[in-house]
C-alpha cells in the first residue's frame, strides 16, 4: 500500500519491483499521465522495461518535437502528419536526441476536437468583447472583479467615480487566447 499523498511519479518504481519480485517478468508498463518522470523513464531503460507512458502536451519533450519539425506552425493542418483512416486523427512519431537517445514520443491531433476548442474560444471571446463594448458604450457602474472574471480573454482598465467603477478600456489578451488553443487536441505518449 502506498501513502495517500505519494505522487503517482513517486510511486512507479515500488510497484514494479513489487511485481518483479513476485515473479512478473517480461511485462509491458502502460501508464497514463503523471508517471513520465526523468527518473521513471531511467528506470525503465536501467532494467530493460517496455513501457509506454501517456505525457502532457505540455511536456518538453512534445513542444521541442513538434518545434523541431516545424509542425507547431501548421497544426491547423499538421502536413508532416499521417492521418488514420479510421479514426480521422493525425499522428507522428519523433525520435528523441540527447539523454533520451532511444526513445520515441508519438504525437497525435485530434482535428475534430481541436476545431471546436478553437471555435468555443473564439465565441466567448466574442461574447466578451460584446459584454466589455456595452458596459463601454454605456458608461454604465459595474462590479470589477465579476468583469474581470468574466471577461479573462482582454485586459481591462477601469476608472473609479466614487465608489463605482467604470470600463474605460480593454485589449485582447492574444497571449492567453494563444495558450488556450495553442495545444488543444494534442495527445502524446512516449
Amino acid at each position: 500500500t502506498m501513502p495517500g499523498n505519494m505522487y503517482d511519479s513517486k510511486s512507479l518504481q515500488t510497484i514494479v519491483n513489487d511485481l518483479m519480485a513476485i515473479g512478473l517478468k517480461n511485462c509491458l508498463m502502460i501508464t497514463d499521465r503523471g508517471y513520465e518522470s526523468t527518473e521513471n523513464v531511467a528506470f525503465y531503460k536501467k532494467n530493460k522495461i517496455p513501457f509506454i507512458a501517456g505525457i502532457k502536451s505540455t511536456n518538453s519533450l512534445v513542444l521541442d518535437s513538434l518545434k523541431y519539425d516545424g509542425d507547431i506552425n501548421t497544426l491547423f493542418f499538421p502536413e508532416k502528419m499521417d492521418v488514420d483512416p479510421n479514426t480521422g486523427m493525425f499522428g507522428r512519431q519523433y525520435s528523441l536526441d540527447g539523454k533520451h537517445n532511444g526513445l520515441s514520443v508519438n504525437i497525435y491531433v485530434d482535428m475534430k476536437r481541436r476545431t471546436n476548442t478553437f471555435v468555443d474560444v473564439k465565441r466567448e471571446v466574442s461574447l466578451q468583447k460584446k459584454i466589455l463594448h456595452d458596459l463601454f458604450m454605456e458608461d454604465k457602474p459595474c462590479d470589477k472583479e465579476r468583469v474581470v472574471k468574466s471577461c479573462s480573454f482582454f485586459n481591462v482598465k477601469f476608472r473609479k467615480e466614487g465608489k463605482f467603477n467604470h470600463v474605460s478600456s480593454y485589449d485582447f489578451d492574444e497571449a492567453k487566447f494563444k495558450r488556450a488553443t495553442y495545444l488543444s487536441g494534442i495527445f502524446a505518449n512516449v
